[in-house]
């Protein structure tokens, strides 16, 4: 009795995870078809053009070495989009190169928050802030 009790109670997981994953799959959907939607708005090409332009800026700033204007680029780009990922990066490495560790590790904290596909880049920088302020 108790193994059809376990039986049945692993089936009822299953359906519920089933349904969990049917719901996610369609809001995804609902996202994608919202963003293809609209992405020809105006609204939507001035939010990428002026992405683009940040990130140019924030690229030729990181080539020519200049961290602290990087710095003051990266937070007036945070000020306007606190969850764009690049802006965010940009940031925590200008903070590394000014050799501003702690408030590094706080950046990376806040870049792998938003982008937790670019862990395995944030974590070696991470590893060096932390051996520099003493965690390690």
């Amino acid at each position: 009795m108790n193994d059809h009790k376990i039986a049945s109670d692993i089936s009822m997981i299953k359906y519920l995870l089933i349904g969990i994953l049917l719901i996610s799959a369609g809001t995804l959907g609902l996202i994608i078809f919202a963003t293809l939607e609209n992405r020809d708005h105006p609204a939507m090409a001035e939010a990428s053009s002026q992405s683009s332009r940040e990130y140019d800026k924030a690229k030729d700033l990181a080539n020519s070495e200049d961290w602290a204007a990087l710095l003051e680029h990266a937070d007036t780009w945070i000020s306007k989009k606190p969850n764009d990922a690049y802006a965010n990066w940009c940031r925590a490495h200008a903070l590394y190169k000014l050799e501003r560790f702690a408030d590094a590790i706080t950046a990376f904290e806040q870049t792998r928050y938003l982008a937790p596909a670019w862990s395995d880049k944030i974590d070696s920088y991470m590893t060096i802030c932390k051996e520099r302020v003493g965690l390690r």
